[in-house]
């Protein structure tokens, strides 16, 4: 499924293969194959209305993927991929909240610097703030 995503050129392709994953997004962010096809996926679907989706639907297992081997690559490239302001916002209130655990986590504090290397320490204040209230 992989290399079939990786082929994908044409609009109405990536359609076709959104549309045959978009439900199992959850299930595949967890599995150990089906994890690399989704970072693939959000590759292929970058700079797209259909990138948004995807992202939403893997945002309320963002604190669970963080802490994961394979899941924390998957909310990295989200982060580096994700353009707009809503969903940049809410990512960063994600990361906030579960700073704690994520910051300790040897996979999850990649995602805290990722965050902080990609929209900068002014951007992620609410991050910072919860670093100085807890570690401080």
């Amino acid at each position: 499924m992989q290399r079939l995503v990786e082929q994908v050129c044409e609009d109405s392709e990536k359609l076709v293969i959104f549309n045959s994953i978009v439900n199992e997004v959850e299930r595949l962010a967890f599995h150990h194959k089906g994890n690399y096809v989704l970072l693939t996926l959000l590759s292929m679907l970058k700079g797209t209305e259909l990138l948004t989706e995807v992202v939403e639907r893997l945002m309320p297992r963002f604190p669970q993927l963080t802490l994961d081997q394979l899941g924390i690559c998957l909310v990295n490239k989200a982060i580096v991929l994700v353009c707009e302001d809503n969903q940049i916002n809410a990512i960063i209130a994600i990361l906030a909240e579960h700073m704690v655990a994520t910051i300790q986590s040897p996979y999850g504090n990649y995602a805290i610097t990722t965050a902080l290397e990609t929209w900068g320490f002014d951007r992620c204040q609410p991050i910072m703030v919860k670093v100085k209230e807890n570690f401080a």
